[in-house]
């Protein structure tokens, strides 16, 4: 959904998604040397050659690089999508990534450097032309002039950037001399070396409340012009692969908010007044205080129990939201987060404990699954997913407790949550939930660990990928229910909602992987001698625990996952 497209300009609409992929093909291109000379540029050659076919699965032939533009309403992720490609491009390159530095820092070969220069509102040419000097040549007296030590950096850079941010918003001189840096790599006198990629960002001026220069047609008819938007999936994605400790990684439930509420990822409208309003930068922002209250929630569920002094600091969060997001997406949030903490929560956390739960949560349970609406469908989601998630912290305290034998002292966390997903959400006829808490337990493992040994978000799609051996015994877990040998289609509840997920998730069909495919394991296990003692005819429907006086109600019939 382009929730932050327009039609201001007619230029082009690429996500930031698209965008990144197109600055790391150029990228890579612009690294290549056309006629090499030397070892070490063969070498490179051969690395950028490799690196191309392997994530953009097509040979790679040498082009001419023209610069990108990238405009945008504010946050939307044009800087950092820079940055991202940025990132990348450093490691394929195998050099180190140093954004922004400074000081006397002095680049080498082995550094891919990034400078932004912060043009919004810049009336002094000297940020790019540098200092006057006067210079002797042979008895007389020249003036030239000295160039930012930054842009001496980038040409003694084994990699290198440089990125002219909100560049429209400067005055036209200096959008001119911008145009010789991104066209020519240089200005008058000053270099920033041929190997230096260059780019622009500019927002959109009336639409969304910022001053704008008019953008002459010199400049449009020089570089790639790119409308760039976002999305909240692809948000979520960069939330869940985001680096730093594992408290500081994951969407805090904010995905399937977005997906409740699609218009709240974005009020721009808003900016007019000058009050808070979303975007996906105020959204990240936001982001970092609500992973650390549910991280300090969970922790206190663990150790605590369900007790009444463990709590969830709602109030506290909630002004962090309205000062950031806006009072409407605040207010909207507030009721979704308290559902979550007040009633989902708990329950998962008993549940995947194997602790028998209180009347108050059975009855929760059995009124929204006696309703049909927004609400119950809501509840049964967040659900479904805390479920996969407190799952997946308990395997990973496993993971520290039992180094040598995580996955067999992780059974009973398996059956516990295998058998929460059936009786709490195939019986009540919801298979459809299924294969996405399957999903949430998969991110949420390879956010605390993201390693090859337990699950990793894979490198080439980003995809959570669990360890082989683990995702085999969480099916086996999962089909040991005889509910779940019941068919949707022409196939069994626990393949359709769990070991097709699983599969897909984990990416196993990439040529690198160490088993050519899970499902051939799953076959010649023990499941498919499960499989054998199903009755070929009609299954039966999975039906809800009721009460006498309930015993009239028929539950919905099953839908395909």
């Amino acid at each position: 959904m382009k929730l932050d497209d327009n039609n201001e300009l007619a230029i082009p609409s690429v996500s930031t998604k698209q965008l990144i992929s197109m600055l790391k093909q150029d990228m890579l291109a612009n690294f290549y040397t056309e006629n090499p000379s030397t070892p070490e540029q063969k070498k490179r050659n051969e690395l950028i050659e490799d690196v191309y076919m392997k994530e953009f699965n097509k040979p790679f032939f040498s082009y001419k690089v023209e610069p990108h533009h990238a405009a945008g309403r504010p946050g939307v992720g044009k800087t950092t999508s820079f940055m991202i490609a940025g990132e990348w491009a450093a490691k394929q390159l195998g050099l180190n990534f140093v954004p922004n530095p400074v000081g006397d820092f002095k680049a080498t070969e082995n550094d891919f450097i990034i400078v932004t220069l912060e043009l919004s509102g810049e009336t002094s040419k000297t940020v790019v032309s540098g200092v006057p000097v006067v210079v002797d040549v042979e008895g007389e007296k020249y003036t030239l002039s000295a160039p930012p030590l930054a842009f001496d950096n980038l040409k003694h850079a084994g990699g290198s950037m440089l990125l002219l941010d909100d560049m429209p918003n400067a005055l036209p001189g200096i959008q001119n001399m911008c145009l010789s840096l991104m066209e020519r790599k240089g200005f008058q006198n000053i270099s920033i070396g041929d190997n230096t990629f260059v780019g622009s960002t500019g927002n959109l001026g009336k639409l969304d409340g910022t001053n704008i220069s008019s953008t002459s047609s010199a400049n449009a008819s020089r570089r790639q012009n790119w409308m760039v938007f976002d999305t909240a999936e692809d948000w979520c994605k960069r939330a869940m692969t985001a680096k730093g400790a594992p408290h500081q990684r994951g969407d805090a439930y904010l995905g399937e908010f977005f997906e409740q509420n699609p218009e709240l990822f974005s009020t721009i409208t808003k900016s007019k007044n000058g009050e808070p309003f979303a975007t996906p930068r105020t959204w990240s922002k936001f982001l970092g205080y609500s992973r650390v209250a549910f991280a300090q929630y969970e922790k206190m569920l663990d150790t605590v129990g369900t007790k009444s002094n463990v709590h969830f600091d709602m109030a506290e969060i909630m002004l962090r939201a309205q000062s950031l997001v806006g009072m409407d997406a605040a207010s909207k949030l507030k009721g979704y987060y308290l559902t979550i903490t007040n009633s989902v929560m708990p329950i998962a956390k008993k549940l995947i404990s194997g602790e028998e739960l209180n009347t108050v949560q059975k009855a929760l349970i059995k009124e929204h699954a006696n309703k049909v609406g927004n609400e119950s469908e809501l509840f049964f989601s967040q659900l479904n997913r805390t479920l996969g998630e407190f799952a997946a912290l308990e395997i990973s305290k496993n993971v520290e407790k039992h180094p040598s034998d995580w996955i067999a002292q992780s059974k009973s966390a398996m059956d516990n949550y295998t058998a929460a997903l059936v009786n709490n959400i195939l019986k009540l006829n919801r298979p459809d939930k299924i294969g996405s808490s399957f999903v949430a337990f998969s991110n949420k493992l390879s956010t605390l660990h993201n390693s090859e040994d337990v699950a990793e978000f894979s490198k080439v799609t980003n995809a959570p990928k669990l360890n082989p051996n683990l995702a085999l015994e969480l099916i086996k877990s999962f089909a040991t229910h005889p509910e779940t040998h019941a068919k949707l289609g022409d196939k069994p509840i626990w393949k359709v909602c769990g070991s097709d997920v699983v599969t897909n998730v984990a990416n196993y069909e990439t040529a690198d992987s160490k088993i050519a495919s899970i499902q051939s394991q799953l076959e010649s296990s023990d499941v498919a001698e499960l499989l054998k003692n199903q009755p070929a005819s009609k299954p039966k429907k999975p039906k809800a625990p009721q009460e006498d006086s309930d015993a009239g109600l028929e539950p919905p019939a099953l839908t395909m996952y």
